[in-house]
């Protein structure tokens, strides 16, 4: 397809863009209309990534592990947020802790982790995955924190996000969340 036959999609002013969606599909050709669905498909695509950080620390507070992890079709942030959650207590499982704490920012999120009723939300095969993965522990411990307080989950998880790739630390954090660690450490008296 050449670029000027887009030029009839392009050039069609109707504001609200399910009339123009009909329009496009009534009057367009097979071509153009095969256009518009690859191209809403990558916008959706693109749109719904998600990425999340998360930082394991020890009694002193100290980074033990990290993790960026990045994801496709998220629907939304409640659901990115729900698999924050998820990836926290799969990484303490997987660090072989009997005992872990969880801090999120999502007060949503934390409620339906602790819970003992049903959750029958958008997110609730996340939270029921949760659930199942926690009777693994001695001890699990949800906590909602204000969203300044998970600064450093959401540098990795941005970063992350803009390299385009995950990671996964032992002792450390990435050198972008460097500078936001040690002001982490300057503002925290042991």
């Amino acid at each position: 397809m050449a670029i000027s036959e887009l030029t009839m999609v392009t050039s069609k002013s109707i504001p609200d863009w399910l009339e123009w969606l009909a329009w496009a599909f009534d009057d367009c050709s097979n071509p153009q209309r095969r256009m518009i669905c690859v191209s809403l498909w990558v916008l959706r695509t693109e749109r719904n990534k998600a990425s999340w950080g998360i930082a394991a620390r020890n009694r002193r507070e100290r980074v033990i592990a990290s993790r960026a992890t990045i994801y496709e079709n998220v629907d939304s942030a409640f659901a990115a947020e729900a698999h924050a959650c998820l990836e926290a207590v799969k990484m303490g499982l997987e660090m072989k802790e009997h005992k872990i704490f969880i801090e999120g920012d999502s007060i949503s999120v934390i409620r339906k982790c602790t819970s003992k009723s049903r959750d029958k939300s958008e997110i609730c095969s996340i939270i029921h995955d949760i659930k199942t993965i926690q009777r693994e522990f001695k001890s699990i411990k949800f906590q909602h924190v204000h969203h300044t307080a998970s600064n450093l989950a959401d540098i990795m998880a941005t970063e992350s996000l803009k390299q385009r790739k995950g990671f996964y630390l032992e002792g450390a954090v990435p050198s972008h969340a460097v500078k936001t660690l040690e002001d982490e450490w300057i503002r925290e008296p042991d």
